[in-house]
């Protein structure tokens, strides 16, 4: 969801990356998650070795009530910032989960 807000396109690899996964550990719930609706596959048009993950708006709009306020909450304090300010925090923060997942 957060990919779609940022205009951004989310493949299984990339999803894996972010997690710390690899090909299968990935692709096995992607494919659960399709199956019961939240998330689909979808073949680029011009590239079709390329396949996105999509959130379904309905599972969005199931989330929303529960998330939104965290969501919020947490994006509110970065609106005073100028734009390097949340790039440094994002860097940060994806340096951590480096580190955590030991890359």
């Amino acid at each position: 969801m957060d990919a779609a807000r940022a205009g951004e396109e989310t493949t299984a690899g990339r999803l894996g990356s972010l997690l710390g996964l690899d090909s299968a550990g990935t692709i096995t719930p992607i494919g659960r998650l399709e199956r019961a609706g939240p998330v689909r596959r979808v073949r680029d048009a011009r590239e079709r070795r390329k396949v996105t993950v999509e959130v379904d708006e309905r599972a969005v709009s199931l989330g929303r009530p529960h998330y939104g306020p965290l969501i919020d909450r947490a994006v509110y304090p970065l609106r005073g910032y100028d734009e390097r300010e949340p790039a440094a925090i994002g860097n940060f923060l994806r340096g951590c989960g480096r580190r955590r997942s030991g890359k």
